[in-house]
């Protein structure tokens, strides 16, 4: 795509932009952008329903206000378009590193189709200095709302529409993933779902290995809470063994243990568990999810139990050896609290669906040789 051109808007982002703009024209609010995923798959041609906007904390306040007002039901179709709030704001504090910010969402509705909106206020004064905070350069392209121009400060563009797309972070990466150590997972989704090349500073960083082995040993509770929710998006993938391939390969695999003790064995289970998820995600790629659900006491095929069965698959061989690592995997990626005894449930549930699959047919796509899983 030719970034000269702009964004393409479809007809729902359409509608939500004119009002939006309309808005922000009556009480001269100028400076306000969208920026993240939404600008970057927009840029790459992809869908995304997740707006992020970001402006000068001083305008926090009106804003708010005003996108409760346009969308809220009722109101006239010549002001809101049709588009109508499906949910009502709502705050919460996001937290990275040590940088915290409160964010609003919203969600928008037209028709059918639902997009996330959220709010929050500019690191700094401008995309300049707000994008010297943000996870990578593909990630600090600012789209602004009423010109629709793009702004570039960290050179994102480049990086972005490349041949081959690169990861780089906009501040050196000792820095970048030490204050948001989640970020090193984001980094694998990039590099595999983008097909995009990492920038030589981060592998320089990766190799190095001395910050990086720090970060993993000294992960906090609430580091652990934020590495799980980026581990289960990961988990929500239908390819997530290549995946996690590429996390050995960047040597970030160690980040599953969550900051606990690496087991003498890790890099042999790991191994293990990654041929057993290529497996699974071949039995849920050919649609055998009754026999799946049977054996694994599911009670309806939900994107959440894919997500669940594919962390079991991959932590079945630890939890053999290391009973603790599954339920540890499980409650920071799949649960708000602990829960007592959860990783022996499942690896009681997926010993019984590899017995089933010896019986009933799946058991052709496990490996050659599952003695080592079900024996």
């Amino acid at each position: 795509m030719d970034p000269k051109a702009g964004i393409k808007l479809n007809s729902t982002e359409e509608l939500i932009f004119s009002s939006l703009k309309d808005f922000l024209v009556r009480n001269e609010l100028d400076s306000v952008w969208v920026v993240g995923g939404w600008v970057r798959d927009k840029l790459l041609d992809r869908t995304s329903q997740d707006i992020d906007l970001v402006f000068p904390e001083s305008n926090l306040a009106i804003l708010v206000q005003g996108i409760s007002t346009i969308f809220k039901r009722g109101r006239l179709q010549g002001q809101n378009r049709g588009v109508t709030l499906s949910s009502s704001s709502s705050q919460v504090v996001h937290t990275e590193g040590a940088t915290s910010w409160s964010l609003h969402q919203f969600t928008l509705q037209h028709n059918q189709v639902k997009y996330k909106l959220d709010l929050r206020a500019l690191q700094g004064e401008s995309p300049e200095s707000d994008c010297l905070t943000r996870d990578f350069s593909i990630n600090a392209v600012y789209y602004k709302l009423c010109s629709g121009k793009i702004d570039d400060p960290c050179g994102g563009l480049a990086d972005l529409l490349a041949p081959q797309p690169r990861i780089r972070c906009p501040i050196a990466p000792a820095e970048a993933f030490a204050a948001s150590p989640q970020r090193l997972i984001r980094l694998l989704r990039f590099s595999v779902g983008l097909n995009a090349g990492i920038d030589p500073s981060i592998r320089e960083f990766l190799a190095a290995r001395k910050d990086l082995d720090e970060l993993a040993g000294q992960l906090g509770e609430g580091q652990r809470q934020l590495l799980g929710r980026e581990l289960r998006r990961i988990f929500e993938l239908s390819n997530a063994a290549e995946h996690l391939r590429a996390a050995r390969e960047l040597g970030l695999h160690q980040l599953l243990a969550m900051g606990q003790a690496i087991d003498p064995n890790f890099e042999k289970l790991f191994g293990l568990g990654v041929d057993l998820l290529d497996s699974i995600e071949m039995i849920l790629a050919r649609g055998e999810f009754r026999e799946f659900r049977q054996g694994f006491s599911i009670s309806r095929e939900s994107k959440t139990e894919e997500t669940r069965i594919r962390l079991v698959a991959f932590a079945f061989p630890f939890a053999r050896e290391t009973p603790g690592f599954l339920g540890r995997l499980l409650n920071e990626t799949l649960f708000s609290q602990s829960t007592k005894d959860i990783g022996a449930d499942y690896v009681k549930a997926f010993g019984e669906f590899a017995a089933l699959c010896e019986t009933k047919g799946p058991s052709q796509a496990l490996p050659q040789d599952p003695e080592p899983f079900f024996s």
